[in-house]
């Protein structure tokens, strides 16, 4: 359940003194620090196209969004981080994190 995601996620943005609210207007959480930008979290169990083009979505309200997925996620063994930032019109970065 993408639930589970959630708790890991919000210790360690608030950690870094973020602000963090759940399921905001269909995004599953967003992260606000002082007067930065918003930072929209999805959080998903898998990697796959449609993960991505819902990010990519994403981008019309702010161009920061971040997938987060379980480290033990199949895919999460193939995914080069340092390439998925490189690109503009792409989620910036895949966070991967232990339950």
């Amino acid at each position: 359940m993408e639930s589970d995601l959630y708790l890991p996620m919000k210790r360690f943005l608030e950690f870094q003194n973020c602000e963090v609210k759940g399921e905001v207007h269909d995004c599953d959480a967003i992260e606000v620090r002082g007067k930065e930008m918003l930072v929209i979290v999805e959080l998903e169990f898998s990697l796959n196209l449609n993960v991505v083009l819902q990010a990519v979505d994403r981008l019309s309200l702010t161009p920061k969004v971040y997938i987060n997925i379980p480290r033990h996620c199949k895919i999460s063994s193939r995914v080069d981080e340092s390439k998925l930032g490189a690109q503009r019109a792409a989620p910036r970065v895949v966070v991967m994190t232990d339950l």
